[in-house]
């Protein structure tokens, strides 16, 4: 259960900002501003570590190289593992304002630290249970990067996000609080008609219904989809519906696109 955390960065993210209170009322954070005291620290509490590959790239010298960035950064969060089990939550992003030209001549340069880093953080958290990974670009590609970063906030405050990047990044990190401190739901109980298939299999028949066609019966047979890799991760599908049983179990075995098979249930 995470009532108190403990956040770190690579650069200021605002800490005194209101959004922050989006991680629930009953959360007390503290922060560090400094990723390296952020991750040694002795406070036996849940961290927070975000990660922006720019401030990475801008600490260490022309001549360091890839391996010196990545092994930097994974020696600090593989020694916070072994030192405590406490949750550890990685952000990180590798967005950076270099022009394209810039990027094409540095060869990929933040590509392929962002990937060695996040390579070897996978295989950490194949053993440490305790290990949460947020890769931040995906998040902030929602809302375009340009509303997340502001070069303004970096040279007053030193702080690479703007306010709706800060909001983007704690709803991201608000999910994953909640999820440790809330068990994952079991069960999904779902309707027949205009929830597994679109319209009434009562009134409109077999043929009547929305599934797999393009429009929204695509969207029924995307849903569908989902729940089948629900039920891979190991929740338990029900139906509940007014429906006749046999008008039902006819659309399961006689529609040619229904992709859910009553075994699954």
């Amino acid at each position: 259960m995470i009532n108190d955390i403990l956040v770190t960065s690579t650069s200021f993210v605002l800490s005194e900002n209101p959004a922050w209170k989006k991680l629930g009322l009953n959360i007390d954070f503290s922060y560090v501003n400094n990723l390296e005291k952020g991750l040694l620290s002795s406070q036996n509490k849940p961290v927070v570590a975000l990660i922006f590959l720019q401030d990475l790239v801008d600490n260490f010298s022309n001549n360091n190289n890839l391996n010196d960035i990545s092994n930097s950064i994974t020696f600090l969060i593989n020694k916070r593992l072994h030192k405590n089990s406490e949750p550890l939550i990685v952000l990180i992003s590798k967005f950076s304002f270099e022009n394209s030209i810039r990027r094409a001549f540095d060869n990929n340069k933040m590509n392929k630290i962002y990937e060695k880093i996040l390579k070897t953080l996978r295989k950490f958290q194949k053993i440490k249970k305790n290990l949460y990974i947020i890769e931040l670009d995906y998040d902030f590609s929602k809302i375009g990067f340009l509303n997340c970063f502001d070069k303004r906030n970096w040279y007053l405050a030193n702080c690479r996000l703007s306010l709706s990047g800060l909001d983007e990044l704690i709803n991201s990190l608000s999910k994953i609080v909640l999820r440790i401190n809330k068990a994952p739901h079991k069960v999904l109980v779902l309707d027949c008609d205009n929830t597994l298939w679109g319209g009434i299999v009562g009134e409109d028949g077999l043929e009547g219904l929305d599934i797999g066609q393009d429009g929204l019966g695509k969207a029924f047979l995307d849903f569908q989809k989902i729940i089948k890799k629900l039920k891979h991760e190991g929740v338990i599908l029900a139906v509940c519906s007014k429906n006749n049983i046999s008008d039902v179990l006819r659309v399961f075995t006689k529609h040619k696109s229904m992709f859910l098979k009553k075994k699954i249930f």
